[in-house]
């Protein structure tokens, strides 16, 4: 579905000059789906998909000290459900959710243009992502750590 925005000129006065300017997105009038450009005023909105409630939260509050936008789900269904309202700049999923694989939230992302970030705690996974070129972080990760990652994955710094 391609992103419909309507434009309209409403005059704003800052200091005796009058400027035009609005953009309304129609997902924001709650009838499609919100699609914003990456790195759209230098934070990103991040989703994270996870089933163990503590480590989603960690990260959570670590992207937002780095100045991003957060939310995090426990289910592929959950997530399913925000990237309808709303894309993600990235998605950042562990392989295995309580719900089943993460690979069919993965290619709805991709489809919708997020990135994509996997979570990985099995080494075989590791190889395999490797592989495949796929961006991942390997479980256990260091707040730090997960932080540079999202930026490379995002484009803000050089891998």
């Amino acid at each position: 579905m391609a992103a419909v925005a309507i434009s309209i000129p409403v005059p704003i006065t800052l200091a005796k000059v009058t400027c035009f300017f609005i953009f309304i997105s129609v997902a924001t009038l709650g009838i499609g789906t919100i699609h914003r450009p990456h790195g759209y005023l230098s934070m990103a909105y991040i989703l994270i998909v996870d089933s163990q409630a503590e480590f989603r939260q960690q990260l959570v509050l670590q992207l937002e000290k780095a100045g991003h936008r957060a939310a995090a789900v426990a289910t592929a269904s959950a997530a399913t459900k925000l990237i309808e309202d709303e894309v993600p700049d990235l998605l950042v999923t562990d392989g295995v959710l309580s719900d089943g694989s993460s690979t069919s939230l993965v290619q709805q992302a991709e489809a919708a243009d997020a990135k994509i970030l996997m979570l990985t705690g099995n080494p075989d996974r590791i190889v395999e992502l490797d592989g495949a070129g796929q961006p991942y972080v390997s479980k256990p990760v260091a707040p730090e750590a997960f932080v540079q990652r999202v930026r490379q994955v995002l484009g803000d710094i050089e891998g």
